[in-house]
């Protein structure tokens, strides 16, 4: 199995490598004079360069937030977590670049003081105001992410935060390509990068939010117990249809929502607490936040969406 595990490895990174390759190729054609001809036009080729890799890093955040199953059942969620906090300070990184030296070439090659050339962008381009709007989002989201601060907001905060990532990826869209100088009018890149972006919307749409959905209607999950174990641990027993074939193992966990009033909003990681049977999931639940809490007021009834199964530490692997 090891080697089987290793070669769906091979795919997810080759292709990410692949094309990070093909926009770095494709703006060395678009932008190479630039870069060779030193000076201002030099710093605007690299601000280039720095906007196409913080939108490869906002696609890749898409897919890794996506919960793709061909990455996924690869690296584990755990990985795919650390790669994507990672991967948001890249993003960040490249998004602060692309301004500061897009605006400083443009004023040194116009002849104005860079906040001219910051107000000129603004009130001539909608789209970039927009994109500094998403830049705002994202560097909060960011900030979030940090130990320290994260620690004190409650999930649901939390959370709610990020939902803004969304909006964040819409307003940061329509600048690259109704301003970037790689993508608008350029018809083979511009293809390719709306054909790319559809591809990482696509998994966020299937994974993400198809998967999930697709489980519930074949599955039909839902709350069939809720047994005190402790003063701290309730077991939730999940029942539903041809639960036999939900192909879940020993040692992986999934991501739960019951729907059910103060609880649809959040979704949450469980183990099992008993190895699958066929006739029921059972999830025990120690009470250690707000959430977790209030797992003793869920009714008998309520329908359950499960996203996964996720992770790749079991005994078939």
């Amino acid at each position: 199995m090891k080697g089987s595990l290793t070669m769906r490895k091979v795919f997810p990174i080759a292709f990410y490598v692949a094309n990070l390759g093909a926009i770095l190729a494709l703006w060395a054609a678009n932008a190479g004079s630039l870069l060779s001809t030193g000076g201002p036009s030099a710093l605007l080729a690299i601000a280039r360069l720095a906007g196409l890799l913080a939108g490869y890093s906002l696609l890749t955040q898409l897919v890794l937030i996506g919960r793709a199953v061909w990455v996924e059942r690869a690296f584990g969620l755990d990985r795919l977590s650390r790669v994507h906090h990672w991967n948001g300070f890249a993003l960040i990184a490249f998004a602060l670049i692309h301004p500061i030296l897009a605006n400083a070439s443009h004023a040194a090659l116009n002849g104005l003081p860079i906040l001219d050339q910051v107000l000129f962008f603004v009130r001539t381009y909608p789209a970039v105001l927009l994109a500094e709007i998403g830049l705002i989002f994202f560097i909060l989201i960011i900030l979030t992410a940090r130990g320290a601060l994260r620690r004190r907001l409650k999930y649901e905060q939390w959370h709610a935060l990020h939902i803004t990532a969304y909006i964040a990826l819409a307003l940061t869209f329509f600048h690259q390509i109704l301003v970037g100088g790689d993508l608008a009018g350029q018809g083979a890149f511009r293809t390719y990068w709306l054909a790319l972006s559809a591809f990482a919307l696509a998994n966020l749409i299937v994974f993400r939010l198809g998967r999930p959905l697709y489980n519930y209607l074949r599955y039909r999950t839902r709350i069939e117990r809720i047994s005190p174990e402790t003063l701290d641990v309730n077991s939730v027993y999940i029942t539903g249809r041809q639960l036999e074939r939900f192909p879940i193992q020993p040692g992986q966990f999934m991501i739960v929502r019951f729907l059910q009033r103060g609880f649809w909003w959040e979704a949450h990681p469980f183990s099992l607490s008993c190895a699958p049977n066929g006739a029921y999931l059972r999830l025990s639940i120690k009470a250690v936040g707000d959430f977790t809490r209030r797992i003793r007021s869920l009714t008998p009834g309520t329908p359950v969406i499960i996203d996964g199964p996720h992770g790749v530490m079991t005994p078939r692997q």
